[in-house]
């Protein structure tokens, strides 16, 4: 028996067919929209979402590429060219989305728009950051976590495209795709807050009186901090300043207790922390910080590294400028108030630490010995240079804001005219100590201190000058107070600055290469103080000496069997004691003395 079917019953099965398939691949009914479009709808919104996001984090990143307050840095183009590359990528979703939302087929477009956001986002993840652009570690981070934000969004978009390909009913999705829009830059915006958090870490201070400098040495000690490198200890501001890691960190000279810190990172990115300077220890003093960062060279087999220079308010650790133009410092560890003496390949210059642009630069030919740089401590905060290995020796003295130059001829007595080398040994006031050898071996060499202001010379009394090339690349060759001997039957001095020698019978040890030359004596009030001293059994003394020569011995605060350097603060005087095990250093321990 067969069954016949009416028109009506006819049409109401095929309605009822056609709803299925419907729902099977995904269309909405009349009236509603299917689960798979309204994934599909919440794709394309959260990767809307996380596109806008991604520009925004590469605009701060760019905004952040010089640290706060920063008045001048030296940065490549790439943060640019990535926050334009970033836009243009946004764009292109969000036209992706969009068109995909009208049913329109992009499955081609949007895969070749993916293969390209992924490529340019993995060479910013992985390229060397040294190629890249930021200057401070937090911008470098944000630059590329935009970059990681845009790939998944490209991925949530084209995802979303694909899925809406051919279909209607996705032209009625705006309702759903608009919520996972917000989630979606509200997810990008917290990721960056955090990765913000995690590489902003500088701390500041507020400005607090200066303690008075000690005019003689105490004998409580106050605090202890350890540091594994002495060279980066500076007298600045309130206090002094001490490498601790890869921060740079600003203490009370009074009480030791930490003021301010400066992580590197944010000033260059991987930039491996290289010297110190001050400019005193006045309210207004300035901290330039040296790191190196390495730059890729074209020649494998030759490695290149590029200085970038920090100015940093003392008082309060706030950055005031940064210079990545590969200037790198030549001075003592406290330079002039207004001037700091800087060189690179061909050239000198002074540099204004107030705001790291540069008073003039001039010509210097090194050549192949390289050559010597120091500002001097009188009225015109000359800067001082001379080639190492020029013969006949020439002392150029240029004015430290003007630029403007003489020359002083030295001639150097039993050392002939054939100069092997000529090196700078200490500076102090109008007086620079210099080194002369001669060509010929059996010659002895000769030290000379030489008056910059009126081009006198005069020979210093010792026959071979110790120096350690270390301390003064550090800058912490001798200023004031410069040993020209030392040992079991005292120690001779020579004071710079008066160019006048002192004999005391104080024993000093000179074979412990643990202290640096600049910090084996300093001037406490109207004495002469080292920590350098021993007794006749060993036993390790803190010296403090007369101007007429006469010497006491005091309990050494580094201990009986350890040696130091000493440092004058403001608030007190510094013991930098060396730690030793079976005689090599593990590290050092800054003592404050009141």
């Amino acid at each position: 028996m067969h069954t016949i079917w009416t028109d009506e019953e006819v049409s109401e099965l095929a309605a009822a067919l056609w709803k299925s398939h419907d729902m099977n691949n995904g269309e909405a009914p009349a009236g509603g929209v299917a689960r798979q479009p309204r994934q599909a709808a919440a794709w394309l919104g959260l990767g809307v979402g996380a596109a806008v996001g991604a520009t925004v984090l590469g605009g701060y990143g760019f905004v952040r590429r010089t640290p706060s307050g920063v008045h001048e840095t030296s940065v490549t183009a790439w943060a640019a060219g990535s926050v334009v590359l970033l836009t243009v990528g946004a764009l292109a979703l969000i036209w992706t989305a969009r068109s995909a939302l009208t049913g329109a087929d992009l499955t081609r477009r949007s895969s070749l728009l993916l293969t390209a956001i992924v490529a340019v986002a993995a060479y910013a993840l992985l390229a060397d950051r040294d190629g890249l652009a930021a200057s401070t570690s937090t911008a470098m981070a944000l630059l590329r976590l935009s970059w990681a934000v845009l790939a998944i969004a490209a991925i949530l978009v084209v995802a979303g495209a694909v899925a809406t390909a051919g279909r209607a009913a996705a032209a009625r999705l705006w309702g759903n795709l608009v919520p996972a829009l917000v989630i979606g830059l509200v997810l990008a915006l917290v990721s960056g807050a955090s990765v913000h958090a995690r590489t902003d870490t500088a701390l500041t201070a507020t400005p607090i009186d200066i303690p008075a400098a000690p005019t003689t040495v105490g004998t409580n000690v106050a605090y202890a901090l350890p540091t594994k490198d002495p060279s980066f200890i500076a007298p600045a501001g309130p206090g002094f300043v001490m490498l601790d890691g890869d921060a740079l960190n600003g203490y009370s000279g009074q009480t030791g207790q930490l003021r301010w810190r400066l992580p590197f990172a944010m000033v260059g990115g991987n930039c491996e922390p290289s010297s110190v300077r001050s400019t005193g220890t006045s309210a207004g003093s300035v901290v330039i910080a040296q790191c190196l960062r390495h730059k890729p060279s074209s020649d494998s087999s030759v490695s290149e590294w590029h200085a970038v220079l920090t100015g940093i308010d003392a008082m309060t650790g706030h950055l005031l400028w940064t210079n990545g133009d590969n200037w790198r410092i030549r001075s003592t560890i406290v330079t002039g108030p207004d001037v700091i003496p800087v060189v690179r390949a061909g050239e000198v210059g002074a540099l204004d630490p107030h705001t790291g642009k540069l008073w003039w630069t001039k010509q210097f030919d090194q050549g192949e010995c390289g050559g010597n740089i120091v500002g001097t401590g009188d009225q015109a905060q000359s800067i001082l240079y001379f080639a190492v290995c020029a013969s006949p020796i020439t002392l150029h003295v240029a004015d430290g804001r003007t630029g403007t130059e003489r020359t002083i001829p030295i001639e150097a007595p039993h050392v002939g005219s054939d100069i092997g080398r000529t090196e700078l040994a200490a500076a102090a006031g109008d007086v620079v100590v210099i080194a002369v050898s001669s060509a010929e071996r059996d010659i002895q060499e000769v030290t000379l201190a030489v008056d910059i202001r009126t081009g006198d010379t005069m020979t210093v009394p010792v026959k071979y000058l110790r120096q350690d090339r270390n301390s003064f690349q550090a800058g912490q060759y001798p200023g004031p107070v410069l040993q020209l001997s030392g040992g079991s039957d005292g120690a001779t001095v020579y004071l710079v600055a008066q160019r006048r020698t002192l004999r005391t019978t104080t024993p000093t040890s000179t074979l412990d290469r643990a202290i640096m030359d600049g910090q084996r004596w300093a001037v406490v009030g109207d004495q002469l103080v080292t920590a350098t001293a021993v007794t006749a059994a060993y036993r390790s003394q803190l010296a403090t000496v007369t101007l007429g020569g006469t010497a006491v011995g005091h309990p050494s605060p580094c201990g009986a069997n350890e040696l130091g350097g000493v440092i004058v603060v403001p608030g007190a005087v510094l013991a930098v004691c060396a730690r030793t095990v079976r005689e090599e250093v593990t590290g050092y321990v800054i003592t404050g003395i009141h």
